[in-house]
């Protein structure tokens, strides 16, 4: 049984590949079927981009593709290229409560009105969060007045509730 020598750019690739790397021989055969080791950063800088996407964190990663699975979708040809996710809530409200943190441990922070200051800019990212991730009852309200405004039909419940004041 014959070793095979697998190509740097396929290792430097193998090595990033997240968790699920299966097939590494098949793996290898697709590498250099279409070409890739001269595409090598560019497939490395398109896998940083999907293990950042929704799809590959939520859920501790349970919907990534296999190694061999990826490989053979060729994502590099332009297919699904999952966008740049923005910072979960979650996130967002640590790294504001972080910053609190911190602001209220650095005492150069509270002379002479920097506190104000720093409050504003608190009160501002959290205006921003709640803005950027709306809650479920928010999400609900909006899209009613959404549907409303596009002439969609009222639900069954509310439909008899207006039938039933005679307003229907």
């Amino acid at each position: 049984m014959t070793q095979i020598q697998y190509s740097p750019g396929f290792l430097k690739f193998w090595k990033c590949y997240p968790a699920r790397r299966v097939n590494k021989p098949g793996c290898h055969r697709k590498w250099v079927q279409h070409g890739l080791e001269a595409r090598t950063d560019e497939i490395i800088a398109l896998l940083a981009r999907y293990c950042e996407s929704d799809q590959w964190r939520d859920l501790g990663g349970q919907y990534v593709p296999n190694s061999y699975k990826w490989l053979g979708g060729q994502p590099w040809e332009g297919g699904d290229i999952p966008p740049a996710t923005k910072l979960r809530e979650a996130e967002h409200r640590e790294r504001i409560m972080a910053e609190r943190r911190q602001a209220r441990q650095n005492p150069i922070a509270v002379e002479i009105g920097e506190a104000k200051a720093v409050e504003d800019e608190w009160a501002e990212l959290e205006r921003k969060v709640a803005e950027a991730f709306p809650s479920p009852s928010q999400q609900r309200a909006e899209r009613a007045r959404q549907e409303a405004k596009a002439g969609m039909p009222l639900p069954n419940k509310l439909w008899k509730m207006q039938w039933a004041k005679g307003l229907k």
